[in-house]
């Protein structure tokens, strides 16, 4: 029968004999890559500490051993995690819910021999154990007939953040985290105290932290650019958008813009440099450099080869964007039309949408994000004084611009 950690804390410790030997005060679990991490000690008050081995039965009653007189001169191992110190009243990450939340109880489940860790209380029930009051808060909600839930989340769905960053090392699985959307990464980081921060940055690589800061609220952007080392901020830059990093440089001041460009690799930075020229509120400040531009008697097996080279690298792929012998912009194929055409020798040309719509760069933003609300494009090219495209703007940038107006 599972046992709420609060029942424990000042529970009888007996040996064999049933002679109290002490009083819990803390259980020591050891940190495995397990779902159930399982307990490998008591701790009693006073500061001392029992292995599980001399530990016959645990259940609210208390702990009873199956030794007696058992020697009480042992301590507690400073490197393993401990339940109270450690985890009560601490914050951990729901990876499920994609929130920071606290623990108020802690859930164990004993068996044959072993007693594991199954799962954290983040609800009232835990905090009303451990005030004790919860027999009169049961009351009032059978008599109110409330409706109140339990709040247990299981173990392995959760990461641990430091109460005290000197004990408990927090362990961050990078698979779990890969399969976390970056959205839901960007509200966790912005729950987290500076410490907590740097110590989970360390954890993702770079393609994880420029995903994280594409999804970030401005002045998370600049508050995660400015944490990190000069040199990895500008790594972490090379892999955003083009787009979205000049968004983020863009919050910080001039000379902290300088820095990091000129750490970034010379094309990128170039990108980026283009991109922190044109003002904000127009086609120039929401374009992106990264989208796919061939010549128009491409035929469609080269645009394919082209386009499996591009697309790690490519922001927009739903076009490709055709340009004439003097590089100017003469026509559009979507890459849906592309797909459904039978034959590959055939040049884009020919596939090329009768309409073409286009804006310069100093174009105000609300007359792009109508061209393409209207038109209902995925995408809408942004070309020089010549005709040449410069960038593109995506329904993505038209939407953030929309919800920063409304915020």
């Amino acid at each position: 029968m599972p046992i709420f950690f609060s029942y424990l804390q000042g529970a009888p410790v007996r040996d064999a004999a049933g002679v109290l030997v002490g009083r819990l005060k803390d259980l020591v679990v050891h940190q495995g890559d397990t779902h159930m991490p399982d307990v490998v000690g008591v701790v009693l008050r006073g500061n001392t500490y029992l292995s599980m081995d001399k530990v016959a039965q645990v259940d609210q009653r208390g702990v009873r051993l199956h030794v007696e007189a058992p020697s009480l001169t042992e301590t507690p191992p400073e490197d393993q995690l401990q339940l109270a110190r450690d985890l009560l009243d601490a914050q951990v990450v729901d990876t499920t819910g994609a929130k920071v939340v606290r623990v108020n109880d802690i859930l164990l489940t004993p068996s044959k021999y072993i007693l594991f860790v199954s799962g954290l209380d983040i609800g009232v029930w835990g905090l009303m154990r451990r005030l004790g009051w919860a027999a009169p808060f049961a009351y009032v909600v059978r008599l109110l007939g409330l409706k109140v839930g339990e709040g247990i989340i299981p173990w392995h769905t959760t990461e641990p953040i430091h109460k005290d960053p000197t004990r408990l090392h927090l362990r961050v699985s990078q698979d779990r985290l890969a399969r976390m959307h970056p959205a839901d990464l960007a509200d966790i980081i912005e729950e987290l105290g500076y410490h907590q921060r740097t110590r989970l940055f360390a954890e993702l690589t770079d393609e994880q932290l420029a995903d994280l800061i594409e999804e970030s609220e401005p002045a998370m952007q600049s508050s995660i650019l400015l944490e990190l080392e000069p040199e990895r901020a500008a790594d972490v830059l090379e892999e955003m958008e083009p787009d979205e990093a000049a968004d983020a440089l863009g919050e910080l001041g001039e000379r902290e813009q300088e820095t990091l460009i000129g750490l970034m690799e010379p094309r990128e930075a170039a990108e980026v440099q283009q991109l922190l020229e044109y003002e904000d509120e127009t086609a120039g400040g929401l374009m992106t450099t990264s989208f796919l531009a061939v010549p128009e008697d491409t035929t469609i097996a080269g645009a394919i080869a082209m386009f499996r080279a591009a697309h790690p690298d490519a922001e927009v792929i739903s076009y490709f964007y055709l340009t004439d012998n003097e590089g100017r912009l003469s026509g559009v194929v979507s890459v849906r039309r592309l797909l459904l055409q039978e034959d590959h020798q055939v040049a884009l040309v020919y596939l090329a949408s009768d309409a073409l719509f286009s804006v310069k760069p100093d174009t105000s933003a609300d007359e792009v994000v109508e061209l393409i609300r209207r038109y209902e494009l995925a995408a809408l090219p942004v070309i020089d004084d010549i005709g040449r495209i410069v960038g593109v703007v995506t329904v993505h940038d038209a939407l953030h611009h929309l919800q920063a107006m409304l915020d």
